[in-house]
């Protein structure tokens, strides 16, 4: 065990960090509960690796975490742009489940491209934001029925990963029995109207 993967693509040396940039203590402001700014570090340091393309390297800096990745998903979806996909992962550590998405990478043009799919759907949400949560939404969700019970649940992501984040939570509590304490998106750009935000 340890991890699988569902899909597959590689990211640019853009977005990718040496190891020994990741901050080994990353983790030691985190605390549940309501906002805190050591628990924001720790959520921006996870959407960070979702960047990383080598699980190796990834398990590593988990690891000095404390935290143990479960699954990774990477999945291009149907739409009228070229080849867009979703990527992150889940992981446990800490008494808690991350959720994390990948953001937007500056020399993936199909990904810059998604952002701009921005009609809304019938519910009023991004037609992109919502077709990226689609398409890795079984792996989600048949992960986190698989961990039940599940002690705490945050979400966090960057950018693109941002925006599915909130959908995901969202979509989290009305489907199953869990809600999420947590979630913690970086950059993330407007998901829906108005009417949808209200």
């Amino acid at each position: 065990g340890g991890w699988r993967t569902t899909g597959g693509a590689s990211m640019s040396f853009l977005i990718r960090l040496p190891f020994d940039r990741y901050e080994r203590d990353a983790f030691s402001g985190f605390k549940p509960g309501p906002f805190s700014t050591g628990t924001a570090r720790a959520a921006m340091w996870l959407a960070q690796v979702s960047y990383e393309d080598e699980f190796a390297k990834q398990d590593k800096i988990l690891e000095q975490w404390g935290i143990k990745r479960l699954i990774t998903y990477n999945r291009p979806f149907p739409s009228v742009l070229p080849m867009p996909s979703t990527g992150g992962f889940i992981a446990r550590g800490h008494d808690t489940v991350f959720i994390v998405f990948q953001g937007t990478d500056p020399l993936l043009l199909a990904n810059w491209l998604s952002d701009f799919d921005f009609l809304p759907n019938r519910l009023g949400v991004h037609q992109g934001f919502h077709k990226a949560l689609d398409v890795v939404w079984s792996d989600i969700a048949a992960t986190l029925e698989q961990l039940k019970p599940i002690p705490r649940l945050m979400i966090t992501g960057h950018s693109l990963g941002a925006a599915v984040a909130a959908l995901c939570a969202q979509r989290i509590m009305e489907e199953s029995e869990i809600t999420p304490e947590a979630v913690y998106a970086f950059g993330m750009p407007r998901i829906g109207t108005p009417e949808y935000a209200a």
